[in-house]
């Protein structure tokens, strides 16, 4: 009676089919091998982007802007990339770092979880199958000349 007839809480069927979806995602979340299928799927999980959008900011937005355009560190949201732009290339860089050009190796310090955050984030402000060209060479502090397309 009490779930059915006076609608107080959530059936236990409803309940467990939500509770198995919780569980999908903070499994996804925490697994150990990424591929780019589940990071694509992360970047439209709105907690996962709202947390690596947060260790964003605190660690990557003095380089890379919160706008993710790009200062000291190359524009993270047009089609250009340096070192790759598929999600798992985007994970490597984070993980590894650029040292030759400034950025930081995060692995240690952030851990898988946040990377893939902060790659989820980042993959949020894209979709799935656009176009990755690849970008001239970066050298921080200098405005990127990016190549036209023909026909433009």
């Amino acid at each position: 009676m009490f779930y059915h007839e006076f609608h107080v809480g959530l059936e236990p069927g409803v309940a467990v089919e939500l509770q198995m979806a919780d569980n999908k995602t903070a499994a996804t979340r925490n697994a150990s091998v990424l591929s780019a299928e589940t990071l694509w799927r992360l970047s439209r999980d709105p907690q996962v982007v709202e947390a690596g959008k947060a260790t964003f900011l605190a660690t990557c937005a003095s380089c890379h802007l919160p706008t993710l355009t790009g200062q000291i560190g190359p524009n993270l949201v047009d089609e250009f990339w340096i070192h790759g732009g598929k999600p798992l290339e985007v994970v490597k860089t984070i993980n590894v770092g650029v040292l030759e050009k400034g950025m930081p190796t995060w692995g240690p310090v952030l851990g898988q979880q946040k990377i893939t955050e902060v790659a989820a984030f980042i993959m949020s402000h894209h979709k799935e199958g656009e176009s990755i060209r690849q970008a001239p060479p970066w050298i921080p502090g200098q405005v990127m000349k990016l190549p036209v397309a023909a026909g433009n």
